[in-house]
């Protein structure tokens, strides 16, 4: 296991070049070698994620465009989690805005760190497999249609050649994990 102890890297200054939804820093490091360098990363909420599976056994899958990377891709109803606002009760949330679905018991599916290098935002993946159908409660500039899906199909989609969210990938792959241990 890695050590969570940054040894001798030093952070000599940071600034905030943009503060949003998120705020994009640089920082001046020291290296432990003693070099210094230039470090641009995001400053990101923690969010959380939720693998929803209907009585039948398929899954609520959002549909929504991704502007870094000028497409629609498929995800899973997920969203930054509110100030003072638990990961089990943001997925909760999350689920019932984005999809209109609500889960009664969620179950963790583990922790993760999406982009380390860039970002530093901890994901928390929840799997609900007692769902409810509700509406939609979309935030404003929100566009997310909600699909079910075969859990093989998704299975199929998240292993293929073509690019995949990170956040499904990581849910389908421990939710597999799981059941194999």
């Amino acid at each position: 296991m890695p050590t969570n102890d940054p040894g001798e890297w030093e952070t000599l200054s940071s600034k905030v070049l943009h503060d949003g939804w998120v705020k994009f820093r640089l920082d001046r490091l020291r290296l432990p070698d003693g070099d210094e360098m230039d470090y641009a990363w995001v400053e990101g909420p923690a969010a959380a994620v939720v693998l929803a599976f209907t009585s039948d056994r398929k899954v609520v899958v959002t549909e929504q465009y991704r502007h870094p990377h000028r497409r629609i891709i498929w995800d899973l109803p997920a969203g930054q989690l509110l100030p003072a606002e638990t990961p089990e009760d943001g997925a909760r949330r999350e689920l019932r805005e984005e999809s209109g679905y609500s889960a009664g018991q969620l179950e963790s599916l583990g922790d993760f760190m999406p982009n380390p290098g860039l970002v530093n935002t901890v994901v928390h993946c929840f799997v609900a497999e007692d769902i409810e159908p509700g509406a939609q409660d979309l935030d404003p500039h929100e566009v997310i249609e909600v699909m079910l899906v075969e859990w093989e199909q998704l299975v199929e989609h998240v292993m293929s050649d073509e690019p995949t969210d990170a956040v499904l990938g990581f849910c389908v792959l421990r939710y597999l994990a799981r059941d194999r241990g």
